[in-house]
């Protein structure tokens, strides 16, 4: 996959580039595409969005002179994000590379930030060794919650609606197989992904 342009985001003076795609979950609600979307191999979102923290709050800066922006600005009443509820992180002194996606990488610094309802509530600074602690930390006590029980049995209900597609696809013939819910895989899934899967520190 091509290297795509990233967005940025504006923290405590730094500016950071971020792959965290702010707008995406928005801009599916609410069906929004950029009329640039898909016409260019390393920007196929169509556009790039510009961020800041400020005030403990996140907000689109770059909403001016933009048809594009000024219609998500119009559809969500504001330049405050007050649909993003996440983990958000940026990464600081790159010092190993394992592809353009950030968090393939190893950085000396990080900083988590937790977003709910596009206002910052709480923060952590880490070095790489304590980066790892936390994702593992995070992972532990993610799955003995009610949250990890609804992500599942929403894995769960995927798999069921994409079992009832192909049966009316195929029927039972020799092409049908159905696909099986298999916890110990999406337990590996989740804690590889963890920081992304939960939305708040546990």
């Amino acid at each position: 996959m091509t290297m795509q342009f990233q967005d940025t985001l504006l923290y405590n003076d730094v500016v950071y580039d971020t792959d965290a795609e702010l707008l995406e979950p928005f801009l599916d609600e609410k069906g929004i595409r950029s009329e640039h979307s898909g016409s260019f191999s390393a920007n196929w979102r169509g556009y790039v969005a510009h961020f800041e923290i400020k005030d403990f709050e996140i907000h689109l800066t770059n909403h001016r002179n933009s048809d594009f922006f000024e219609k998500v600005i119009r559809e969500l009443g504001t330049t405050k994000l007050i649909y993003l509820n996440r983990l958000v992180i940026l990464y600081s002194n790159l010092i190993g590379h394992n592809g353009w996606i950030q968090s393939y990488n190893t950085y000396e610094n990080y900083q988590v930030l937790e977003i709910r309802n596009g206002n910052l509530t709480d923060f952590k600074i880490l070095d790489h060794t304590e980066f790892t602690d936390f994702k593992k930390s995070q992972f532990l006590k993610f799955i003995e919650t009610d949250d990890y029980q609804k992500t599942k049995l929403k894995r769960m209900e995927q798999i069921d609606t994409e079992n009832s597609i192909l049966r009316e696809q195929k029927g039972k013939g020799p092409g049908w197989h159905k696909y099986k819910f298999r916890e110990n895989e999406f337990l590996e899934e989740t804690e590889e992904y963890i920081l992304s899967k939960t939305k708040r520190f546990y």
